[in-house]
């Protein structure tokens, strides 16, 4: 039992919400927001966060990667204690392999199988649903160890409706050992420490300003944080598409050296927002067949319990292995991956094979939000 019982009992004997209370709900969120501490209570990562690996990875550094939270208003936490096991153990498995033999042919798959299915159409208020489970590394009192955030989209209709965000966690976690764990709980108490957090905003933006102000966003659309709006302006020819993803990696003395493997970075993150359209999934899948180096890792890809095709590349300077896993049958985007690759110096907190972080997506139609 935690602090989230009640409002799961209350939750269980109500219908959907209306779309008034939803609103009324929202001006509540929006003013406390806007009353709150601006200071998160706990920051897990900046959303620039891939910038920063890209920059520990050119000095052959790789610090710990914090995890995603998300700015909001915090309005329930509780303690959890993890059993779950981290991506790759067994579980129900989804028909997602395919027979194939190359990176190329996968690829294609997917993306004439995405191009033929579409999205799915949204009635009159439902909302595009998209869960991602994310596993990430992060690091306190010299303890490497992996925590399990999830954070839940609901993405309206109406293009100009609202947009809902849940965030939870850590809703479980991985440590080397025993003695691990105690070391870090008695370190930050608060460590492992549940939080869950709501957030609004329109367009694909969190919000932080309440109702009639001008709206300040939390981020600036990238390929690793989209907007419909961003998306949109994208290219769909594949080559112009991977020339405008290549393009927008920041400038550094790693970026000029190898735009293509960072391009599959950002490629990755795009697909795991769970927001691109169909028709740029489908060159999103053909763009990556243009990369350098693409490799075809397996056909039988385990990630949250469902398998799938997975293709994979070598980070910059062989580091780091980053994966898509995806279903070649259908064109459903499953998760992505990063796993060491080489050792890194005195790191041995992250030997080679172990899973460094890792996000699971799903997709669907829903009604009204749950957000409790």
């Amino acid at each position: 039992m935690d602090d989230l019982d009640p409002l799961r009992r209350l939750r269980a004997e109500l219908p959907d919400p209306t779309p008034q209370a939803l609103s009324a709900a929202r001006t509540l969120l929006t003013s406390r927001i806007a009353a709150a501490d601006p200071a998160p209570a706990r920051p897990r990562r900046s959303l620039s966060w891939r910038s920063a690996l890209v920059r520990r990875l050119a000095i052959g550094v790789a610090g710990a990667a914090a995890v995603a939270v998300g700015a909001g208003v915090v309005v329930a936490t509780g303690a959890n204690h993890g059993s779950t096991p981290p991506p790759g153990a067994a579980g129900s498995h989804s028909a997602g392999t395919a027979t194939v033999t190359t990176p190329g042919a996968a690829l294609s798959l997917a993306a004439d199988h995405t191009a033929k299915a579409g999205d799915p159409v949204l009635g009159r208020g439902q909302y595009r649903h998209v869960t991602t489970d994310s596993w990430n590394a992060e690091t306190v009192a010299g303890v490497r160890f992996l925590v399990k955030i999830r954070v839940e989209l609901w993405q309206p209709a109406s293009a100009d409706g609202v947009w809902w965000w849940r965030d939870a966690g850590p809703l479980d976690w991985k440590f080397p050992s025993a003695a691990d764990e105690r070391k870090v709980r008695a370190a930050e108490p608060d460590a492992l420490h549940k939080e869950v957090s709501l957030a609004s905003g329109h367009y694909g933006q969190r919000e932080t300003t309440p109702p009639g102000e001008p709206a300040v966003s939390s981020h600036q659309p990238e390929w690793d944080l989209p907007t419909p709006a961003f998306l949109a302006k994208q290219p769909r020819d594949p080559r112009k598409l991977l020339a405008a993803i290549e393009a927008a990696q920041q400038d550094s003395s790693l970026a000029k050296a190898d735009r293509p493997t960072l391009a599959f970075l950002s490629i990755a993150d795009a697909l795991a927002s769970g927001i691109v359209p169909a028709d740029l999934r489908a060159s999103l899948y053909r763009a990556v067949k243009l990369i350098p180096g693409i490799t075809l890792t397996s056909t039988s890809a385990e990630i949250n319990g469902r398998k799938g095709v997975s293709v994979s590349k070598l980070s910059p300077y062989g580091i780091m292995q980053q994966e898509i896993v995806f279903d070649a049958r259908t064109g459903e985007f499953l998760g992505e991956r990063q796993t060491v690759h080489k050792s890194i110096g005195d790191a041995k907190h992250l030997p080679v094979g172990s899973l460094y972080r890792s996000t699971a997506v799903t997709v669907d139609v829903t009604g009204n939000p749950k957000l409790f």
